[in-house]
C-alpha cells in the first residue's frame, strides 16, 4: 500500500496579527499575508478580509513525506522558542496538512523527534482530508 500525496503550510490567523511583525519574528517573507480588514478578492467579489493571516507554504518534492515538509518550513523559519511560545499565546498557529488519498486506507505516521519539534513551538496541527472515489465518476447523477 502506498502513502497519500501530504502537503503543509504554516498558518498564523489572529484579529490583532501585523503580517510585518510576524515576517520579522520568524526571520522569513511569508508566502502571503493579509492584515484583518484589508481588501480580498474571493469569487470574484471584493470583501474585507474577516482576521489578519500569515501564511508559508512550501513547493513539495514529490518523495517529501509529512516529516521531510515539516522539517524544511521549521528549517526556514526562527528557531527561538520564546519567539514561538509568545506567537502561540497571541494567534491561532498551525501546521496545516492536506492529505490526498488515491486509494482506500493510505495513512502515514508522524515521527517522534517531528512531534517534538511540533510541541516546543505551541503549534496545533490541522488536517483536511481527500479521497478521490473511482467510484464516484462511474456513477451517474440522478435526473
Amino acid at each position: 500500500m502506498s502513502s497519500p500525496n501530504v502537503t503543509v503550510s504554516l498558518r498564523i490567523r489572529g484579529d490583532a496579527l501585523n503580517p510585518e511583525e510576524i515576517t520579522a519574528a520568524l526571520k522569513t517573507q511569508p508566502s502571503s499575508a493579509i492584515q484583518k480588514g484589508q481588501d480580498i478578492v474571493t469569487g470574484g467579489y471584493v470583501i474585507k478580509s474577516p482576521t489578519g493571516l500569515w501564511l508559508l507554504k512550501i513547493q513539495a518534492h514529490q518523495t517529501d513525506g509529512f516529516d521531510d515538509q515539516v522539517r524544511r518550513i521549521l528549517n526556514i523559519v526562527s528557531n527561538d522558542l520564546e519567539t514561538w511560545h509568545h506567537l502561540s499565546a497571541c494567534f491561532y498557529t498551525e501546521l496545516f496538512v492536506g492529505v490526498f488519498m488515491a486509494e482506500i486506507n493510505q495513512g502515514f505516521e508522524i515521527s517522534q523527534p517531528t512531534l517534538d519539534e511540533i510541541t516546543k513551538r505551541g503549534l496545533r496541527l490541522g488536517f483536511d482530508i481527500y479521497y478521490a472515489s473511482p467510484l464516484r465518476d462511474a456513477i451517474e447523477p440522478v435526473t
